[in-house]
């Protein structure tokens, strides 16, 4: 189920993407609004880049802040050619877990469905 919001997010923001770029009024987070943003040093003092996969599951979470998934869907929609890419590569190769990293909740889940089916 997780996975299935997690497809359906992607295509929502794919097409708001698309929609962006071809009205032209892209939506781009600068960089100095995300170093003022120091009072959430998960999402803006990270040393390392979140992957789309987790900023998704980021979004989903309860515990998010209101700001932090605005930010969170700003880079989303920045990345949205990135996304589209990888996704047409897993659906091309009928490969759908190449999707989930194996360090995130997602990832999880399938396993846990996996053991389920068993």
């Amino acid at each position: 189920m997780r996975l299935l919001i997690q497809l359906t997010l992607l295509v929502s923001l794919h097409d708001a993407l698309a929609y962006s770029l071809s009205t032209r009024s892209m939506l781009v987070l600068p960089t100095d609004v995300v170093r003022k943003r120091v009072h959430h040093p998960v999402i803006c003092a990270a040393d390392d880049e979140m992957t789309w996969q987790e900023e998704i599951e980021r979004v989903l979470s309860p515990g998010t802040t209101s700001s932090d998934r605005e930010v969170l869907m700003r880079d989303l929609l920045g990345r949205g050619s990135e996304i589209a890419g990888e996704i047409s590569q897993a659906i091309g190769a009928g490969d759908l877990k190449s999707l989930v990293p194996p360090s995130t909740e997602g990832a999880r889940v399938l396993n846990d469905l996996e053991s389920v089916k068993r």
